[in-house]
């Protein structure tokens, strides 16, 4: 799915790179080109994202609350950039300051939300280890052992 993802997208940047305004791709300083890079990787980036949420979404997973929290931020910050992005291209001089100006109150607002809404973890339990059968704890052992004298030859 992630390949899919991240062909359709370059195959989309692409496109709406030889098929922008002012004659595509001539007479274009070197920084166009970076700003256009710049575009392209972020949009990959924001579908193969999309992508992955969309996939995950139809599995279901027991995520500690912090982690739904994260993801749910990240994704929402990492989007609006792109979607500033692509509304930055199709500016004369690839910039809009309203635009660009919303897009950071809205990623100010959710860093904001991500740092108030995230809470610390519960310790964890301690897990006992119990063996099974006798013969686990005879290769633990060895393992042991073989842990102590690579540690001795390493010290020397």
């Amino acid at each position: 799915m992630m390949y899919g993802a991240v062909s359709i997208s370059a195959l989309i940047a692409i496109l709406a790179t030889v098929f922008s305004g002012d004659g595509g791709l001539r007479g274009r300083s070197n920084l166009y080109y970076v700003m256009i890079a710049d575009r392209s990787i972020v949009f990959t980036l924001a579908v193969v994202v999309a992508a992955i949420v969309l996939f995950l979404s139809r599995y279901p997973l027991h995520l500690q609350r912090n982690t739904y929290v994260s993801c749910g931020f990240f994704s929402a910050v990492f989007l609006s950039m792109a979607a500033t992005l692509a509304i930055d291209a199709y500016a004369p001089h690839l910039f809009f300051r309203n635009v660009d100006i919303i897009q950071l109150l809205f990623s100010a607002g959710c860093f904001a939300g991500w740092a108030v809404m995230l809470r610390p973890s519960p310790a964890g339990e301690v897990m006992r280890v119990s063996f099974a059968a006798p013969h686990e704890h005879e290769l633990l052992k060895q393992l042991d052992s073989l842990n102590n004298l690579l540690a001795r030859s390493g010290r020397r």
